[in-house]
């Protein structure tokens, strides 16, 4: 008799992480700002956010993991040019397999 075995199971990736970046204070009033990851089961590990120069990012925008749905606060500047134009804030994280991945994001400007 033969004994015919079955391939293994595909494994099925987790969804990416969907970012934005939004002003935690009133509009222009404050230097309190969320990265948000809005997908559950999303995977991020060891994400660091950059940002262009209209924004100055002042503390580490990093953080060990921002799975699922979450938020991470972090402190900046946006510069005069920022608030005329907009902030290109780019975010790196890595997935549950260790892939790197980038996404970049708009903050739209407020002139």
């Amino acid at each position: 008799m033969v004994q015919i075995s079955k391939p293994p199971p595909a494994v099925i990736p987790l969804p990416r992480p969907r970012w934005s970046v939004a002003e935690a204070d009133k509009p222009g009033d404050g230097r309190n700002y969320i990265l948000r990851n809005s997908v559950p089961r999303s995977v991020a590990k060891e994400v660091h956010l950059d940002s262009d120069s209209d924004f100055e990012i002042e503390d580490a925008g990093h953080w060990e993991e921002l799975s699922g749905e979450s938020i991470g606060s972090f402190r900046g500047s946006l510069l005069p040019s920022g608030w005329m134009n907009g902030v290109v804030f780019t975010i790196s994280w890595y997935d549950e397999t260790a892939v790197e991945y980038n996404a970049t994001y708009l903050l739209p400007s407020h002139g």
